[in-house]
C-alpha cells in the first residue's frame, strides 16, 4: 500500500543544502559515476548536469501523514503567518524558568528574534539585542525575555 511521504530536514547550526553543476557532464540521465562526497552527506540527488546534497543535518527522515501531524504539533508560533499570535510566544517565554539560550532554540516557544539585532521586537517593540557566547550569537528581547 502506497502512502504519501514527506521529507523532513532540520539543518540546525551546521547542516546545509547545496546544488552544484558538475565539472564535466556525467554519463546519461542515470549517472554511473558521481562527484566525490565531501563531509557527512545524508541525501544526494543527481542529474546528468547537477548534484544536490544535504550535508550534516540534525534530522533527515521520511514522515507519513501521522508523522507530519506530530511534527507540526511540536512546532511553535510562526511569526510570518498572518494569523500569528505573538502573545502566545511571549507568555511561553515569560512563564519559563529555562535559560534564554535554551528557549530561543526551542521550537515550541521561540518567536523570531534570531537575526533581528537592532530591530523592534514583534511582541513588545523593544530593540532586539545580540551577544556572542563562545562562537554562537544569541539574540534576545530585553522586554520579553528576562534574565
Amino acid at each position: 500500500m502506497d502512502v504519501p511521504l514527506t521529507v523532513h530536514l532540520h539543518l540546525a547550526m551546521d547542516g546545509a543544502v547545496s546544488v552544484r553543476r558538475h565539472h564535466r557532464a556525467l554519463d546519461g540521465p542515470y549517472p554511473r559515476t558521481a562527484p566525490p562526497i565531501h563531509g557527512n552527506v545524508a541525501w544526494r540527488l543527481l542529474s546528468a548536469s547537477h548534484h544536490a546534497e544535504v550535508t550534516d543535518p540534525a534530522v533527515c527522515e521520511l514522515l507519513d501523514e501521522d508523522g507530519v501531524l506530530a511534527l507540526r504539533a511540536r512546532l511553535g508560533p510562526d511569526p510570518l503567518r498572518e494569523d500569528a499570535e505573538p502573545d502566545v510566544a511571549r507568555r511561553r517565554i515569560q512563564n519559563s524558568r529555562r535559560p534564554i539560550g535554551a528557549l530561543l532554540t526551542d521550537q515550541k516557544v521561540r518567536y523570531a528574534v534570531y537575526g533581528r539585532a537592532g530591530q523592534p521586537c514583534h511582541v513588545c517593540g523593544m530593540t532586539v539585542r545580540v551577544v556572542l557566547m563562545g562562537r554562537q550569537r544569541m539574540f534576545w528581547c530585553p522586554g520579553c525575555q528576562h534574565a
